[in-house]
């Protein structure tokens, strides 16, 4: 009869077990460790590091918030640097004005002049104030402002009234006779947009731009004339 004692096979295994599970304990036990500690970390900085550094923002702002209401002008100063960022947007926007020089130069019959001249931008009108030797030239001159189309970069072959509401609204008779004209005027005629803008006038001889030799255009108002002065509108 043949025994076969197996208690030595059961004992390697089980010792072989108790060492396997030492061996993860070993590592387990390291891990979770580090898993607690990272845990305990990021919870410390959430709930402590995070409220401190808020508050720490806070009382900044706040410090910072007193010096700049204790700045003298502060309103005015702020206003200022908008009003700077807003200059490119305004630069674009603005009209050129200078070209009302050139178009009076071609709308002025040749014996009139002008004294004083005023152009509100933003309600497009314009008063002329000047001196004639007669009511007929006032008068042409008014029709001109009034028959005047224009052409530019965006209306190449349509043409557009450049002036309207054309008003003589006084003249006076001294010496010379004074008068004051008063108009609209189409707003595309400034426009710094339009680099080409053509004025169309109605064929009368008496304007600088048609006379050989035309006098000047601005001159000042006499100072002092027996005048009546009448005033019409709708002229």
């Amino acid at each position: 009869m043949i025994q076969i004692n197996l208690l030595p096979d059961l004992k390697a295994k089980f010792l072989k077990s108790q060492q396997l599970k030492k061996t993860v304990l070993m590592i387990t036990v390291p891990v979770v460790l580090i898993s607690i500690a990272i845990v305990a970390t990021m919870s410390y900085i959430v709930y402590v590091g995070q409220k401190n550094q808020l508050n720490d923002l806070q009382q900044k702002a706040a410090s910072s918030t007193k010096q700049l209401e204790a700045v003298n002008g502060l309103g005015k100063i702020l206003t200022i640097q908008n009003q700077l960022k807003s200059i490119s947007t305004l630069h674009s926007q603005k009209p050129i004005s200078s070209r009302v020089f050139g178009y009076l130069e071609q709308l002025t019959p040749n014996k009139v002049t002008i004294s004083s001249l005023s152009i509100d931008f933003p309600t497009s009108k314009m008063t002329i104030v000047g001196t004639s030797p007669s009511a007929i030239l006032v008068n042409q001159f008014a029709d001109t402002l009034k028959f005047t189309n224009y052409l530019d970069d965006q209306n190449k072959t349509t043409q557009k009234p450049a002036f309207n509401n054309v008003t003589l609204s006084s003249f006076a008779f001294g010496t010379t006779l004074q008068y004051t004209v008063t108009v609209n005027f189409d707003q595309a005629l400034f426009n710094i947009n339009n680099t080409n803008v053509r004025l169309a006038i109605p064929s009368i001889v008496t304007t600088r731009s048609q006379t050989e030799n035309p006098d000047n255009l601005f001159k000042q108002a006499p100072k002092s004339t027996t005048t009546t002065t009448t005033s019409t509108g709708g002229q």
